[in-house]
């Protein structure tokens, strides 16, 4: 502890230990108000179940795009966890809690591997990952599949502006990209922002070597 201390300092202690707890009450504050019934977008997974029961083919109803987006990945989770779980819709909720938290341990690392210092910044990013304004991702299993490309997209990120990474981690960083797109739209955005963050990075990785 006294290590941890000398390196970050007590604001970001502090800030550390204010990010668990954000994270841990939103997820005790929002778990409780979901349900086990289908919401919003979650009916579209009906039909898969039913061509699934009924003998058909769900790999092209998996695939097929929704509303805008190639959303196959989170849809093949919803389809999975749904067969195993006799369609428990909370607990794809709760899997959506486990992306977020992903997600933030991954940001709070980018801040401890620039600077251990600025660890202090900890409680406001977990006040954006567990933002409140985005509570119906986190009450509608549906919603897991925005969480996952942020997770993704964030982490291709990661990848792709460390200067001494390998051409693997290059490749992996191709695949968190595509798994950002194919689980929601936005993902499309890690080409431009890889491309900017490359740039930024000031030399070439070893990827390019």
């Amino acid at each position: 502890m006294r290590a941890l201390l000398s390196r970050i300092g007590a604001a970001g202690v502090s800030s550390l230990a204010l990010a668990i707890v954000v994270a841990i009450t939103m997820v005790v504050l929002l778990f409780p108000l979901t349900s086990d019934m289908p919401a919003w977008d979650q009916w579209t997974i009906v039909p898969i179940f039913e061509a699934h029961y009924s003998g058909r083919p769900v790999l092209p109803l998996l695939l097929a795009p929704y509303n805008g987006h190639y959303n196959c990945l989170p849809r093949f989770l919803l389809y999975r966890m749904g067969v195993l779980s006799r369609w428990d819709t909370r607990l794809e909720a709760l899997m959506g809690f486990g992306w977020a938290a992903c997600t933030l341990g991954l940001l709070l690392r980018m801040l401890w591997e620039s600077s251990p210092r600025l660890l202090i910044l900890a409680a406001p990013f977990a006040a954006w990952v567990f933002s409140a304004l985005q509570f119906q991702n986190f009450l509608n299993g549906f919603g897991m599949g925005q969480l996952l490309a942020e997770f993704a997209a964030i982490l291709a990120l990661y990848l792709l502006t460390d200067p001494e990474a390998g051409r693997w981690r290059f490749g992996l960083a191709l695949l968190c990209a595509a798994a950002a797109f194919l689980s929601h739209g936005a993902g499309l955005a890690v080409a431009p922002a890889g491309l900017v963050g490359l740039l930024l990075v000031g030399r070439r990785p070893n990827w390019v070597r």
